[in-house]
């Protein structure tokens, strides 16, 4: 049985090419339209940290919490976040996770557009998140102070 190189170069040739393009389409896809947010499990977090600046009727604020419920909770409705539309503006503060081992992972929380909603920034993405949970969910951090309008 006689083998053709030319084929069989050829074949290997659109075997690479076409897995790479899945790759690079996967990743695309993923970056665009799904939501990146901290994965994190309760246990792996040591402390978490809100800084709240000063912006327009929002007093500035820094809480730190240890209370793994309520890192729980906070943990949870960061987890339902949807990708929203980017935009330009700043944060009014952050939340930081203080983990047990490795880098600390923050989120920059930004004022919103609809007052169904509070937005952070991560890994220069924007979500969304209910607001009424969110700001429950900081609550039970210990956050009393936050601007509770868009």
């Amino acid at each position: 049985m006689r083998v053709n190189r030319r084929l069989l170069f050829a074949l290997a040739f659109l075997s690479v090419v076409t897995a790479v393009t899945a790759v690079t389409t996967a990743y695309i896809v993923r970056t665009l339209y799904f939501p990146i947010v901290p994965s994190l499990a309760v246990d792996e977090v040591d402390s978490v940290e809100i800084e709240l600046f000063e912006w327009e009727s929002q007093q500035a604020a820094n809480v730190k919490s240890a209370d793994a419920s309520g890192i729980e909770r906070l943990l949870s409705v960061i987890a339902t976040a949807e990708r929203t539309d980017d935009h330009k503006c700043g944060p009014v503060g952050t939340v930081t996770f203080k983990l047990k081992k490795g880098p600390a992972q923050e989120i920059s929380v930004l004022p919103g557009h609809d007052d169904r909603y509070y937005e952070f920034r991560y890994e220069r993405k924007i979500h969304r998140v209910d607001r009424d949970e969110f700001l429950e969910a900081l609550r039970s951090v210990g956050v009393t102070s936050i601007l509770l309008e868009p």
